[in-house]
């Protein structure tokens, strides 16, 4: 299948300059001075907000294999595939309310931190390596690969030059500002997600009522158009 091209207005080119220019200043604020010292630029010096600190958790969890892959999976196999989001509520309620309080605990700040402590350096390094090769190779190709497909589609790009412009653009303010900069800017991007979801979902049960049908009468078929009869 063609990767189509959607014919974007002046409106469309203001609000993505005026996000990515927004995101610009966030992230060059917050990274003012994180250079100071190795707890400042990998910790955020441990003086970030409750809610940021949420809003780049959720941040880092969704990203473009999300708003791209999985709508994608779900116009084939239907809201299913949603099943798998409503099941890290489990694990991740099992990662804020156990595990991290008992790192926290240990004085450590990550997992490759604790099996030095728990077990020897070596099996430190061992699992940083692998964990950074498998997240690199598994999570982070498909990343950079859905929103090199968005911005294909939306202005024509090859795919290697939108893979790299993507992957310059986020790791400017993460190599700058180190912690701070990545959980500000991510507070900020979750909030845009959030928005921009609500109006997709909200417009998108509009579409399915029909005219003079409600949202609930929108949602009513999405369900029934998802019994997996067959």
């Amino acid at each position: 299948m063609g990767v189509e091209l959607f014919a974007l207005a002046p409106l469309d080119y203001l609000a993505i300059g005026a996000f990515f220019a927004t995101l610009s200043i966030v992230g060059y604020w917050a990274g003012r001075g994180e250079q100071a010292s190795s707890t400042e630029y990998f910790l955020a010096g441990k003086k970030l907000p409750w809610y940021v600190v949420g809003g780049s958790f959720i941040a880092s969890n969704i990203s473009s294999d999300h708003f791209i892959g999985m709508i994608g999976s779900a116009v084939v196999f239907g809201i299913s595939v949603s099943m798998l989001e409503w099941g890290n509520v489990i694990t991740f309620s099992l990662l804020i309310w156990f595990f991290i309080p008992f790192l926290l605990s240990a004085k450590v700040f990550t997992t490759p931190e604790y099996l030095e402590l728990r077990f020897n350096a070596a099996l430190r390094q061992i699992f940083a390596v692998v964990t950074v090769i498998s997240n690199v190779v598994a999570f982070l190709a498909a990343v950079l690969y859905g929103g090199a497909l968005a911005l294909s589609s939306l202005f024509g790009w090859g795919p290697w030059f939108a893979v790299i412009t993507l992957g310059i653009a986020s790791g400017i303010w993460a190599i700058y500002g180190g912690l701070s900069s990545v959980a500000w800017t991510d507070l900020l991007t979750v909030a845009v997600m959030i928005v921009g979801g609500l109006t997709v979902t909200i417009l998108g049960l509009d579409a399915l009522a029909g005219d003079g049908g409600s949202l609930i009468d929108g949602f009513r078929i999405m369900i029934e158009r998802n019994q997996a009869t067959h």
